[in-house]
């Protein structure tokens, strides 16, 4: 039960119980292999996410993943410092919380029909997008989204670029 799979089963010469034995033994080296199985595929997968995190930090644009409800549940650090947020401050909370108050219900609708579209492109092809930092500023941005599918349902990827400079 603790994982301790050096424990011999006595030996005996009675014939039944022998069976017995032999089937809990068969049974524990099957158990021991596929808990190996599970440990090597567990690291793995740490290897795999811790990988993924390297990749979503280290990229120069602000990253976000939400929900299809519009929940966000990663960001990367250039997000953070875009926006002024602590990542407590933002990871749990609707993607509207960046969006300026002005285009919160278009937002909304824009967001829901990308869902049912599901196709990565630019957000708001020719129109000035703006998002909302904590302070009540805003910042022209340019967004890109993408549709990320895992186990836990469909999210959004969205990359976002301060186009202050751009803009001036």
């Amino acid at each position: 039960g603790e994982g301790d799979y050096s424990v011999q089963m006595p030996k005996t010469h009675l014939q039944e119980v022998k069976q017995l034995l032999e089937s809990f033994t068969l049974m524990k080296e099957k158990i021991a292999a596929r808990d190996s199985e599970i440990i090597e595929t567990n690291q793995r997968l740490k290897s795999s996410l811790d990988y993924a995190d390297l990749i979503i930090e280290s990229m120069p644009e602000a990253i976000i993943i939400a929900n299809a409800s519009g929940e966000i549940l990663r960001a990367n650090s250039q997000l953070f410092t875009l926006f002024g947020y602590e990542p407590e401050e933002l990871l749990g909370q609707p993607i509207e919380i960046l969006v300026p108050k002005k285009f919160h219900s278009v937002h909304l609708a824009h967001r829901t029909g990308y869902m049912a579209e599901q196709v990565s492109r630019p957000m708001g092809a020719g129109k000035d997008l703006y998002g909302l930092r904590k302070n009540g500023s805003e910042v022209p941005v340019e967004i890109g989204l993408n549709i990320v599918h895992s186990y836990s349902g469909t999210n959004i990827l969205a990359t976002i670029i301060d186009i202050t400079h751009r803009k001036k």
